[in-house]
């Protein structure tokens, strides 16, 4: 999980606003957290450890929305009117209606992971076909990452 966090940023939250399964409570929370300045110490990138991350775990959706989250809507050239109003009633709005169906057509990819996966599974396929190989191999990859982390002299020596 820690090594994630990087996509956590207050434009990316800003799309729990036309997610059916927040509450309205919640959206009015976050509604009042947008005109939050955006360098409150929780803007800040999240990179932690994982003892740490606990500090994110009671944190609601409302904590990772700013005055940065409007970004989101500028971006799309969305109207924000509907945050003016009550969010049980923003299903009944055009503009929100409006700007859900531009969030909703957005595509959502992870270019780098998935071109990771698709690079895995050719090399493992061009190795070997028999499963119990595969894992085999990348034991032996683990172990051998494990023992030597980085590719300096100093450390290949060692060994």
């Amino acid at each position: 999980m820690c090594g994630h966090l990087w996509y956590l940023s207050p434009e990316a939250a800003a799309f729990s606003f036309f997610d059916e399964d927040v509450s309205v409570e919640t959206k009015k929370k976050m509604i009042t957290a947008l005109n939050t300045d955006s360098k409150d110490e929780f803007r800040k990138q999240y990179i932690l450890k994982p003892n740490q991350v606990d500090s994110i775990l009671n944190k609601g959706l409302e904590d990772f929305i700013c005055s940065e989250s409007m970004t989101l809507f500028n971006r799309f050239k969305i109207n924000t009117e509907f945050l003016k109003i009550d969010p049980s009633s923003w299903q009944n709005n055009e503009n929100y209606k409006k700007a859900a169906a531009i969030i909703k057509n957005i595509p959502v990819v992870n270019d780098v992971a998935e071109r990771g996966v698709k690079l895995i599974e050719e090399y493992n396929d061009k190795i070997t076909k028999d499963e119990s190989q595969k894992q085999y191999l990348l034991q032996v990859v683990y172990h051998y990452r494990k023992t030597y982390p980085d590719s300096r002299k100093g450390t290949l020596m060692k060994k």
